[in-house]
Formats: structure tokens, sequence, C-alpha cells
């Protein structure tokens, strides 16, 4: 696995994380996903989540076009077609593939 990939796994929540974050709030609240738009002013655009799926890490290779250093290459998509730290450390094996969840948004 790549050191880019492998460093921004470290650094993401994991499902049992997130379900504890969540689990005290309001069950029917709208939930969005903000990320810095990228211009001089670091603008946190807020987008709507469109979807939940779980792949393993071959789906995330390095990008010059993204922030993240990261992408995400959905292998079901049509050819015509977008943190928190833990408090322990994790430990990835390089050559191991991993289950990740990725949310996507609009």
């Amino acid at each position: 696995m790549d050191h880019e990939i492998e460093e921004t796994l470290c650094r993401s929540y994991t499902v049992r994380h997130l379900i504890e974050a969540l689990e005290d709030m309001d069950p029917d609240a709208r939930v969005l996903i903000t990320c810095n738009y990228g211009d001089y002013h670091r603008t946190q655009q807020a987008l709507p989540i469109e979807g939940i799926e779980e792949h393993e890490t071959d789906v995330l290779h390095e990008s010059g076009y993204s922030q993240s250093g990261l992408a995400f290459s959905d292998p079901n998509a049509e050819p015509d077609d977008g943190c928190q730290i833990d408090d322990e450390p994790r430990v990835i094996d390089p050559d191991e593939l991993m289950p990740v969840v990725i949310i996507t948004c609009g």
C-alpha cells in the first residue's frame, strides 16, 4: 500500500468511531460533509451525502489533482461520470487490502 494512502487511513475514523460519535445526536438531523474548496479564503463547502459504499483499499490512488493527494476510482462508475485522528495509532500492513467505507457527496 502506498505511504500516502496508509497515512490517510491512519488519520481516518473507523466505522466504530463514527457510530460512537453519532449515537448521541438527533437521529433526524441531516448530515453534510464539509471540505476545503481550495480557494484563497479556504472556504468550507458543505456537501450532501448521496451514498455510502464499502470497497477495498485498491480503489484509492495518488492524485496530483486532489488536495488530499488521493483519489477514489469507483469500479462501479459509468464511463461518463467526483477527519479526525484516532486516539490509538494503528499499524497497517502495506501489502494487505483493507475494507474502506466511501461516503459519496455531490
